[in-house]
């Protein structure tokens, strides 16, 4: 039976696909070939705004070529997320949004979100595991990275690198516990990370803590991501593979 397939031409990611100046032949006979179903014809972007259209005409003067020759080349498209907000001549047969429908903004997020907000479909949550009162100079993670510089209450939450948490969550995340936001202290270790509760306590163990959501301007992937220096795409595709997973419909 004849294998379904797309075909795909790179035009300058350089990255998989054919050399689109050197695939006109290859294209005719694919789509001549009894063993191929030709489905679909795509590429992909550098997402570098200078280059992006000349990839684009490139991969347009290409398929122009082929349809002359009589090649059916099925739904055309190359318009990822960043395509679909920057990129309308890309949209083409159809378009392939990815890191926009868990919601984040792919690369110019106060731009993008003018054009079309989006709302984090993902949540990343666990259960405090521990909560306890330091005292004047009692510290916190690897490397002493925090010092209590007065009775404070501190919790544990038992996520950490390993899950998805960054490095970088020190340098301002803040985690949802009840309808406050608690800064993340001292240094990310492989399974927990411990955060800042105050001079109250008002997190108790086995509360629902929020790293990553939609209920909480401070939890928003985008704002994480900004507020970090990190990059949105990371802070969706380092959550491991292996964690629980729920299917919230709302």
């Amino acid at each position: 039976h004849p294998i379904q397939a797309h075909i795909y031409l790179d035009t300058g990611l350089g990255r998989l696909g054919m050399p689109y100046h050197r695939a006109l032949d290859w294209i005719v006979e694919i789509t001549t070939s009894r063993h191929v179903d030709l489905q679909g014809t795509f590429m992909a972007f550098t997402e570098e705004q200078d280059f992006d259209p000349e990839q684009l005409n490139r991969f347009k003067s290409i398929l122009k070529q082929a349809q002359d020759r009589g090649a059916k080349l099925g739904r055309i498209h190359a318009a990822s997320s960043n395509g679909v907000y920057h990129l309308p001549d890309a949209h083409l047969d159809m378009v392939r949004p990815g890191i926009a429908l868990y919601g984040g903004y792919p690369s110019r997020p106060e731009e993008e979100k003018e054009k079309a907000t989006l709302q984090s479909a993902v949540r990343l949550k666990c259960r405090v595991a521990r909560c306890v009162e330091f005292r004047a100079g009692d510290s916190a993670g690897y490397g002493r990275k925090y010092v209590a510089q007065k009775p404070t209450w501190i919790a544990t939450l038992p996520a950490g690198h390993v899950d998805g948490v960054t490095h970088q969550a020190v340098n301002g995340q803040r985690v949802l516990i009840g309808n406050r936001t608690y800064p993340i202290i001292g240094a990310v270790s492989a399974s927990h990370c411990i955060v800042e509760i105050g001079d109250a306590p008002e997190v108790r163990v086995g509360d629902v803590a929020t790293l990553i959501g939609p209920e909480h301007f401070d939890t928003d992937p985008n704002s994480i991501a900004a507020t970090t220096g990190t990059s949105v795409y990371d802070v969706f595709m380092h959550l491991d593979a292996k964690l629980p997973r729920w299917v919230v419909e709302t």
